[in-house]
């Protein structure tokens, strides 16, 4: 059983995990316009928005599919379920966030995305209307790709770990975290 403090410790251990990722994300980006200073969320230059809009996208189908088996999505493991918001989609995608990282990464340096795709407004850069378009139908590819290392799509998994959660919460399952193969 969880003792006091465990997961405080995973959220931590998670976090600097996270600061690290984001540090290195620029050793990827061929254009230097999307470079990453730090990851931001409310004031977002090109990187961020891109990161905002995917980690949004994939958040709602998470939500999606917790909702849709059965799940509650406020209680979570990990994530706080006190702060009233959706815990058990955000212990969830946390396991995809790499996916999505990659996504953004391929959209910038095959140039589907680029920095004219972008408009300054009052609290940073947004994506056109076009450019929403363009990520949205680009982001729904993603989420039906099969690579040929793989056999489920990143849709298939996400259900696929959200039945897993759901049979070791009710069935007392053996519980068991997805893992990207790339």
């Amino acid at each position: 059983m969880y003792q006091a403090g465990d997961v405080e410790q995973v959220r931590g251990l998670e976090g600097a995990a996270a600061k690290k990722i984001y540090q290195r994300l620029n050793n990827f980006i061929d254009d230097e316009s999307f470079r990453i200073l730090k990851r931001d969320r409310r004031s977002p230059d090109r990187m961020n928005a891109l990161l905002n809009f995917g980690y949004y996208l994939l958040f709602s189908r998470i939500n999606a599919t917790v909702r849709a088996v059965g799940l509650n999505p406020y209680l979570g493991f990990l994530h706080s379920p006190q702060d009233n918001y959706e815990s058990l989609v955000c212990d969830i995608e946390e396991l995809f966030r790499a996916r999505i990282d990659r996504f953004i990464i391929r959209l910038i340096n095959l140039k589907v995305v680029t920095r004219d795709d972008f408009v300054e407004a009052e609290r940073g850069l947004i994506l056109k209307k076009d450019a929403v378009r363009k990520f949205i139908e680009q982001f729904e590819a993603e989420m039906e790709k099969k690579s040929p290392k793989d056999t489920l799509s990143l849709k298939e998994d996400i259900y696929i770990q959200t039945i897993t959660l759901k049979k070791w919460a009710i069935e007392n399952n053996s519980l068991s975290f997805y893992r990207w193969k790339r």
